[in-house]
């Protein structure tokens, strides 16, 4: 029975809060503050900064709405 809480530990550590990679491309406008929080401290995606040019998708961003 000490096996079941030790898979339901490992389940829990390798299940990610929320997948960083979904709606990366529109991460402002599409993530809850929530996921921008987890995303940015756990895969640093999605950090809303003074230099928004420090992500991918930010570029992107930046230079398809001009």
């Amino acid at each position: 029975e000490g096996t079941t809480a030790a898979a339901a530990a490992a389940a829990t550590t390798t299940t990610e809060e929320f997948d960083c990679q979904a709606g990366l491309a529109k991460w402002r406008l599409g993530w809850s503050d929530d996921k921008k929080t987890f995303c940015c401290k756990a895969h640093k995606l999605g950090c809303a900064t003074k230099d928004e040019g420090t992500t991918a998708a930010a570029a992107a961003a930046a230079t398809t709405t001009t």
